[in-house]
């Protein structure tokens, strides 16, 4: 097949004309090298101006942005305490808080989270040991 489109392009004349000039139109020279030295050198001044703008705007960005930290183990129960839509026990906060990335090496991590949630004031158990967030007045 490939054989065949290859004999028809060589024996069609226009065909034939076109394929003779395509080479042609890419060997021929644009112009003279010093334009080609001059675009070259201002598309070079161009990026490093650029790059100059783009490092200026990122600094200005990131002083105005707060530094993010590490989140505390009771940062990520509150988060957790406030988007569950009931309360929750010790162990189940505390699973969920290392789901969500909290990285802790106690054996003894509910204890602590239990610790953390009776010593703040931001939260409150109910008759069954479940916790909540308490409610704004």
């Amino acid at each position: 097949m490939l054989l065949a489109a290859v004999a028809l392009v060589l024996l069609h004349p226009a065909s034939r004309e076109k394929l003779i000039r395509w080479p042609k139109q890419f060997g021929a020279p644009t112009g003279n090298k010093a334009d080609a030295c001059t675009h070259s050198s201002r598309s070079g001044q161009v990026l490093d101006e650029a790059m100059t703008t783009s490092k200026v705007t990122r600094e200005a960005i990131r002083s105005r942005l707060p530094i993010r930290g590490k989140k505390t183990a009771l940062d990520h129960a509150r988060l957790i305490c406030l988007r569950s839509s009931q309360a929750l026990t010790t162990d189940e906060i505390a699973r969920r808080i290392l789901a969500n990335g909290y990285s802790s090496r106690s054996k003894t991590f509910p204890s602590y989270v239990r610790r953390l949630l009776r010593e703040d004031g931001r939260f409150v158990t109910n008759a069954y040991g479940l916790w909540t967030l308490r409610i704004a007045a």
